[in-house]
C-alpha cells in the first residue's frame, strides 16, 4: 500500500505539469486586441494550468496559415477571414465580436482624392465597396493600417480608412486641420440597421467545448475590464 502511495506521490506533479499548457494569442497592435494583452497580464486561469502568451499578426494571409496550421490558439481576426478559413474546413470556435459598437472612421484633409485603405479584399475594402465607396475618393490600397497612417500623414493621400486606435493617433499627429467621419453611423444609413459593422471577432481553434468556454468567459471579463478602465490597456 505504502508503495502505491509513494508511486502516486511522484506522479501526480509530472500529471499537473502535463496538463498545464500556455495558449497563445494574436493580434494586431490595436484596441481590439487590449483584451488579450490583459488576458497576457493576469492570466486568470493559471490557477486551472492555462496561461496566455502573445504574438503579433502583421497581415490576414499570415494570420489565416497560423491559425490553420494551429500555431496560435485564440485571434483577433477580421471577421472575412473567419469566414474564408471556415469554408476551407478549419474548425473555429467564435468567442466573440472585438469592437460591438464600431471602431472604423474615416480621416480626410479635403473634399476628394486618394484614401488609404488597408487590406485590398479584407473588411475595410468590403465595406467601403458595401457602402457604395466614399464620396469623391478612390481607394489607394496599403499592406497594413501604419502604411495608411503614413502616407495620409505625409500629405500623399486625401484621406484614410482606419480603425481605432489608429485613427485617434492620425487626427492627434495631424499637421492640418481634419474631418473625421465615424463609419458605424455611415454602415447604419445605408444598410437600415441599428448595429454597426462587425470588424473583427475573437476567434479560437484546437480547442475543446469547455477550454473555449473558460476562454471566451474570461475574455469577455477582460474586454470589460479595459472598457471600463482604458489605461489597463496601456
Amino acid at each position: 500500500m505504502f508503495k502505491h502511495l509513494i508511486l502516486a506521490a511522484t506522479l501526480l506533479p509530472q500529471i499537473a505539469t502535463a496538463q498545464e499548457r500556455t495558449l497563445t494569442l494574436s493580434g494586431l497592435p490595436i484596441w481590439d486586441s487590449a483584451a488579450l494583452l490583459y488576458l497576457v497580464d493576469y492570466q486568470p486561469l493559471a490557477d486551472q494550468g492555462i496561461t496566455f502568451g502573445f504574438e503579433p499578426w502583421h497581415a490576414p494571409e499570415e494570420l489565416g496559415a497560423k491559425l490553420a496550421r494551429q500555431d496560435i490558439a485564440i485571434a483577433n481576426a477580421p471577421s472575412i477571414l473567419v469566414l474564408v478559413l471556415a469554408a476551407r474546413g478549419v474548425d473555429l470556435a467564435l468567442l466573440g465580436s472585438s469592437a460591438p459598437a464600431g471602431n472604423l472612421k474615416i480621416i480626410s484633409s479635403m473634399a476628394g482624392g486618394d484614401m488609404a485603405v488597408p487590406f485590398k479584399g479584407g473588411m475595410p475594402d468590403l465595406i467601403l465597396q458595401s457602402l457604395g465607396g466614399a464620396d469623391g475618393f478612390s481607394p489607394r490600397f496599403t499592406g497594413t493600417p501604419p502604411e495608411a497612417m503614413e502616407l495620409f500623414l505625409s500629405g500623399q493621400v486625401a484621406a484614410t480608412f482606419l480603425a481605432e486606435p489608429f485613427a485617434t493617433v492620425v487626427t492627434m499627429q495631424a499637421q492640418t486641420e481634419v474631418s473625421v467621419t465615424n463609419v458605424c453611423a455611415l454602415w447604419r444609413e445605408a444598410h437600415g440597421t441599428g448595429t454597426c459593422a462587425v470588424t473583427g471577432a475573437y476567434v479560437a481553434v484546437g480547442l475543446d467545448h469547455d477550454d473555449a468556454q473558460r476562454v471566451s468567459a474570461v475574455l469577455s471579463d477582460a474586454y470589460s475590464a479595459v472598457g471600463n478602465d482604458p489605461a489597463l490597456a496601456d
